[in-house]
């Protein structure tokens, strides 16, 4: 019996600048049975305003990160700039966002609060498995 192979390629797409956009951004291709899988991680410095010029439509693609941005869409109470950005982002894109207000926080306060600063975004040929 052949097994079949898994191969990974790893890349550096932005590091955390001095200027206004300040994120870091790392990109994996997964290539399992002829299908690369994109996974894309990003790191968005809090009160940062992101652009994603960087990021390809294409399918099997996850972008996943935490975008310290603040909305309601993900149970925040308060909004801030950043919102605005993945929000368009979300809208005119392919991506679908993972997202459940019954899933657990991804950030705990040492004050008691809870937030979710993390998303997890899909192109919709994965976004279907994720339910």
């Amino acid at each position: 019996m052949r097994r079949k192979s898994t191969t990974a390629d790893f890349r550096i797409i932005k590091t955390m600048g001095t200027v206004c956009n300040k994120s870091e951004v790392v990109h994996l291709d997964v290539c399992k049975s002829r299908i690369i899988f994109k996974i894309l991680a990003i790191y968005s410095f809090p009160y940062n305003y992101p652009e994603f010029s960087y990021v390809n439509h294409s399918k099997h693609t996850i972008f996943v990160g935490d975008f310290n941005t603040h909305s309601p869409m993900w149970c925040y109470s308060d909004t801030n700039e950043a919102r605005e950005r993945v929000q368009e982002f979300l809208s005119l894109s392919t991506f679908e966002l993972v997202y459940n207000k019954e899933d657990p926080y991804t950030y705990l306060h040492y004050n008691g609060s809870s937030f979710t600063p993390d998303l997890l975004k899909a192109t919709a040929d994965l976004y279907k498995f994720t339910k």
